[in-house]
């Protein structure tokens, strides 16, 4: 009768949305150079990353993509765990090459186009940079996280991570051309914080050569 009335019970919390570990909260504001010299919000503070370091954990069953439309990558930044896929889908009516040189997951896809889909396994945590072997303006991050701790930041910049382990962690924000800061926090079953960043996002990113390491031809 005992274990019966614990597994009502645990079922009860979970419906009523019962949050086992902590959670955190807060504001990332990107800053940009402006044109006069000073530092300046924008008021568009997407595609920041913020995670949380210090425990792993399985990655989630639900697939990811990084699709291809309009000669762009959508959307420009990905996140998964380790061991999770990423399915690339070509919507454009031309064919694509997507690759990648960086350390962490390398990988070159060829040529294809619609309604052909790839998929990559990511098994190493890192910045994997994606880029079209064709089109030079299409560029895309996928960031490998140990755990599913993490949340990509809308134009409002607010996050919300939930079920966070007790224990001593980092968390960590990443945006493209911008520093990686980071700050230490103790979380408890229970506990709740705020946590707000700050970080000067540089407006010109580093050119990028073709897989073969030679400049893109125009087409």
């Amino acid at each position: 009768m005992k274990n019966r009335l614990t597994g009502w019970l645990i079922i009860l919390l979970l419906s009523t949305g019962f949050t086992w570990g902590g959670e955190i909260r807060g504001q990332v504001n990107l800053l940009r150079l402006s044109e006069n010299g000073p530092w300046i919000n924008t008021g568009d503070h997407a595609n920041a990353v913020v995670f949380v370091l210090g425990f792993d954990e399985p990655a989630e069953s639900s697939h990811v993509y990084l699709d291809q439309k309009n000669k762009s990558f959508v959307p420009s930044v990905v996140v998964v765990a380790q061991n999770q896929s990423v399915g690339f889908r070509n919507f454009d009516p031309i064919s694509h090459n997507i690759f990648s040189l960086s350390r962490t997951k390398p990988f070159d896809l060829g040529l294809y186009k619609a309604p052909v889909e790839k998929s990559i396994l990511f098994d190493v945590p890192g910045l994997v940079k994606v880029f079209c072997n064709i089109h030079h303006q299409m560029s895309a991050n996928i960031l490998v996280l140990k755990n599913n701790k993490y949340q990509v930041t809308s134009t409002d910049g607010r996050y919300h991570i939930q079920n966070i382990p007790a224990g001593e962690h980092k968390i960590r924000v990443w945006t493209e051309g911008g520093s990686l800061v980071s700050r230490d926090i103790h979380v408890t079953k229970d506990s709740s914080d705020t946590i707000d960043f700050e970080i000067q996002v540089q407006q010109s990113l580093a050119e990028h050569l073709n897989k073969f390491g030679k400049p893109y031809k125009d087409y």
